[in-house]
């Protein structure tokens, strides 16, 4: 929702900031020497980040993938979670590795799985993404991810 406040009422509303955010007060001045016309205010929901239980479901969905598939933890979260984050959201490089004594080139995800390019954790729907890429994967290759049965250790 967007409210928009004549001058008169912008000092008011600015006024009433600044007392409720004290260490705000030099910026609220500022604004109130900017706000020639008005100033707008937007009020949204915030979000809740993703929840422990949709990152215990996914890392134990992603382990038990890695292991039908043969390959250790350690495999795993470095070989598989990089191909879910590409998968889900793109790839800005490759790196070079040498796996059991053979030389791999790898995609590196342009962004990652708990945090997004901006930096801030990720919410809900968007790790959500993450388990859905891992779903489709796996049943590709054979593998079926029943959420219902996965162990999250939470």
């Amino acid at each position: 929702m967007k409210m928009q406040f004549g001058t008169a009422q912008a000092r008011i509303v600015l006024d009433q900031l600044k007392r409720w955010l004290p260490a705000r007060a030099g910026a609220i001045d500022k604004l109130v020497g900017e706000a020639r016309l008005g100033i707008e205010i937007e009020l949204r929901v915030i979000k809740p980040a993703h929840s422990d239980e949709q990152r215990g479901l996914y890392w134990a969905s992603l382990h038990a993938f890695g292991a039908w598939l043969g390959y250790s933890a350690r495999e795993t979260e470095s070989l598989l979670h990089p191909v879910m984050c590409v998968e889900t959201w793109g790839q800005s490089d490759t790196r070079l590795f040498t796996l059991r004594g053979r030389e791999y080139e790898w995609p590196v995800p342009a962004q990652t799985s708990s945090k997004d390019a901006a930096g801030r954790k990720r919410d809900r729907e968007t790790y959500g993404a993450l388990i859905d890429t891992l779903t489709r994967v796996a049943a590709e290759h054979g593998f079926v991810i029943d959420n219902r049965s996965v162990e999250c250790g939470w």
